[in-house]
């Protein structure tokens, strides 16, 4: 399994949602601008609440997590949150109280994740939070990171195209809930994919710790 999926470039089109930051940013580096699949876009923002609300029972303060993209990704990103906004309404008992920038400097270090004492200042930072979502990758911890991390911190959702350190993050319960592009198609369900929910359930897979180990190839401990 490759440890980094590339976006799928068919007949110029490139069909990926703008939630994969690390795809969004190195398919606009070059002309002309691809089209973003739409209904995944919105899709991956309805289904980051849904989630999110498993994730926390459906009560307390959420922080979001975006990276700085380019002008002409931000109507994309603004759909992605607008969406995610209305779909957390549904859930009264929680609240979106912070939404922070990660800027990536050059662009292309975005494929790394949020650089850990970024990452580790945002837990310090918002430490009554009850989730992150982050849109902008999974946190690159090395190997001094991990005790640097606060004992009692937010649960982790995030999308990311980065598998390589997913099966650590999960093993050692940094990330709860992580959201990947699927390397295989989805297996035929006999029926036509009508909805955004369809869509996306073709183009990612979601994964926990129940899941990791088949999904990751990796051995990794239910928790």
């Amino acid at each position: 399994m490759n440890a980094t999926y590339k976006p799928i470039i068919s007949a110029g089109l490139i069909a990926v949602s703008v939630a994969s930051v690390t795809w969004l940013y190195f398919s606009l580096r070059t002309p002309p601008p691809p089209r973003l699949d739409s209904s995944l876009v919105l899709a991956s923002g309805e289904v980051a609440a849904d989630e999110v609300a498993k994730l926390t029972g459906g009560t307390g303060p959420i922080v979001v997590l975006v990276a700085e993209v380019p002008e002409i990704a931000k109507p994309q990103l603004e759909a992605l949150l607008d969406k995610f906004k209305q779909a957390l309404r549904r859930q009264p008992g929680l609240k979106l109280t912070a939404t922070e920038i990660i800027r990536f400097d050059p662009p292309e270090n975005a494929e790394r994740g949020i650089p850990a004492a970024e990452y580790i200042a945002l837990l310090e930072k918002h430490a009554t939070a009850r989730a992150f979502v982050s849109f902008a990758g999974a946190p690159a911890l090395a190997a001094g990171d991990w005790e640097r991390l606060p004992a009692q911190r937010p649960r982790l959702l995030c999308f990311t195209s980065n598998l390589a350190p997913l099966a650590a993050l999960i093993q050692q319960g940094v990330i709860q809930t992580v959201i990947i592009p699927r390397q295989t198609p989805a297996p035929a369900s006999g029926k036509k994919s009508t909805t955004p929910r369809d869509r996306f359930d073709q183009a990612y897979l979601i994964v926990t710790a129940a899941n990791a180990a088949t999904v990751l190839g990796s051995n990794v401990e239910k928790r």
